[in-house]
């Protein structure tokens, strides 16, 4: 009997986003301040440290910038706390909060600690190949972002699964899937439930 090839799943940043902000937090504070999409994607965290997947998950490159940037942001968010002022500015101010030197050097060991806690998970990170073409199809063909469309477009290529917290993507993923029809977009809350998946 041939043995069954293992599935790739890809982690959309919006997974990994929550991930890096709370996965050092105590299971209190998680309930406490963590968003409810966000207590999702540490579900399906716990369940991976739990063993409970037969699959291999993984991620692109271009995951690691945009994590840099949810540093960043949690640091802005921090300043602006500080400063008395509202988050409901939070976009418009965020740029005035760049970070000095010595930040810049606490969000990389961040990363990396970050990055090396993946890698005990067994998670992989790929260079992702930009492809133009698909990006644009997915991106002007589907209405998304061109950031999502990068991430779908090297998911396609490579993964059986497309694991996202982003709710525009769920909520496009029938049309998603008409141009990409190898993949299947899921919650993160929805790993669990597909027995091809699981141990």
């Amino acid at each position: 009997m041939a043995k069954r090839k293992r599935k790739r799943v890809y982690l959309d940043t919006s997974v990994l986003g929550h991930w890096i902000l709370y996965y050092q937090s105590p299971q209190k504070d998680i309930m406490e301040k963590a968003s409810r999409n966000a207590r999702r994607s540490l579900m399906l965290l716990d369940q991976l440290k739990k063993g409970m997947f037969n699959c291999s998950f993984e991620s692109g490159s271009f995951a690691i910038a945009e994590l840099l940037q949810v540093i960043r942001d949690d640091i802005a968010t921090a300043k602006m706390k500080a400063d008395a002022l509202s988050l409901v500015y939070f976009k418009e101010l965020r740029d005035f909060y760049s970070l000095d030197k010595e930040e810049m050097e606490d969000a990389y060991i961040y990363m990396e600690n970050f990055l090396g806690y993946l890698r005990k998970l067994s998670i992989e990170f790929y260079e992702t190949q930009i492809v133009p073409e698909a990006i644009g199809i997915l991106s002007l063909g589907c209405g998304i972002d061109t950031s999502d469309a990068i991430h779908l477009s090297y998911a396609s290529g490579w993964c059986d699964y497309f694991v996202t917290g982003d709710m525009r993507l769920l909520k496009a993923k029938i049309q998603i899937q008409k141009v990409i029809e190898n993949l299947k977009i899921i919650p993160a809350s929805g790993v669990h439930v597909q027995r091809e998946l699981r141990k």
